[in-house]
């Protein structure tokens, strides 16, 4: 049987510290429930992240993404500029937050199964 040899490298990624310029607002913190997809040049990493706790003291999350170099999987290449996706409508289960569950590519097509919540504030189920 052949075992691993794990090699821990700390953080490679901090959505509170990303300085390129871009502004995130929506992206301030967690980089939680990853999803990867392997590319040609670079492996794409799909996550939940949370903006700013709202005047109600609640969080929302949204999906992102970062792709990493796929022969040096501690450089990133790339980070998202916006959520890939918008919450959902009013009363949606996906109202507050949006999180990757898996992702696959089928031929040409990449599918991304997710999660959501609600709170049953803005309805009552």
């Amino acid at each position: 049987m052949k075992t691993f040899q794990w090699e821990k490298l700390g953080h490679i990624f901090d959505p509170t510290n990303v300085n390129d310029g871009v502004e995130r607002k929506w992206m301030n913190s967690h980089a939680q429930c990853t999803s990867a997809l392997v590319f040609d040049r670079y492996i794409r990493i799909y996550f939940s992240c949370r903006p700013k706790i709202d005047n109600d003291g609640q969080y929302v999350s949204y999906i992102s993404f970062i792709d990493l170099d796929r022969n040096n999987l501690t450089k990133i290449i790339n980070i998202s500029s916006n959520p890939i996706m918008p919450l959902g409508e009013l009363g949606t289960f996906d109202e507050f937050a949006i999180y990757p569950t898996s992702v696959i590519r089928n031929n040409e097509d990449i599918l991304l199964y997710y999660a959501g919540w609600t709170r049953c504030k803005s309805t009552p189920y």
